[in-house]
């Protein structure tokens, strides 16, 4: 008898435990699941939808123009940063990050001449007054993550340059990284791998 019982529990406590992995894992992806102390994805886009708007955005496109100026010696900045005015939920690991640039400039300058400098409305160079794109970064895409006192620098997928979160405190950047890396991990579709 005691063998037949501990063949039973050899087998059905393990298939027990998978059916119940599997489970949490599939609730966590729809963003229904608070596994980890009442986190979910749904909860970190939402805590980033308050947290964001009002704070300072510079887009990959915005980076890539900063990089392509300093690969040709001249100095590049915008003013004022462009304000988030939009970050939410479009669908599980997708939110709409949007920032309002219709008052901000770029300015050149050449560090080697004080007068050869110029400036452009960076709405005219991107193509309307809202950076962002209109259908939404998926969190799974991020590849790289990383906070720099109050700034949140976030590498997408495919790009060579960051994009980057200015936020009011270093106390918010933690909190925003937080979150941001916890839609990463779980957003990104690898992980089912087990990788």
């Amino acid at each position: 008898m005691r063998a037949k019982h501990g063949a039973w529990v050899r087998v059905v406590v393990p298939a027990a435990l998978l059916l119940a992995a599997a489970g949490a894992t599939a609730a966590d992806e729809a963003g229904d699941a608070a596994p980890d102390g009442g986190r979910s994805v749904a909860s970190a886009q939402a805590f980033l939808q308050q947290m964001l708007p009002g704070n300072r955005y510079v887009s990959t496109p915005m980076a890539e123009i900063s990089a392509r100026a300093r690969n040709e010696g001249v100095r590049a900045s915008f003013d004022p940063l462009p304000v988030i005015v939009e970050a939410d939920p479009v669908e599980p690991c997708v939110s709409r990050l949007r920032a309002d640039a219709s008052g901000t400039w770029l300015l050149l300058r050449n560090p080697q001449d004080y007068d050869d400098a110029t400036d452009a409305p960076l709405a005219d160079l991107l193509g309307g007054p809202l950076i962002g794109d209109p259908e939404g970064m998926h969190f799974g895409s991020v590849r790289a993550l990383r906070r720099v006192g109050a700034e949140v620098r976030i590498r997408l997928a495919g790009n060579s340059d960051d994009a980057v979160l200015h936020l009011d405190a270093e106390s918010t950047a933690k909190r925003v990284h937080d979150a941001l890396e916890y839609l990463r991990l779980h957003c990104d579709a690898t992980r089912a791998t087990g990788f």
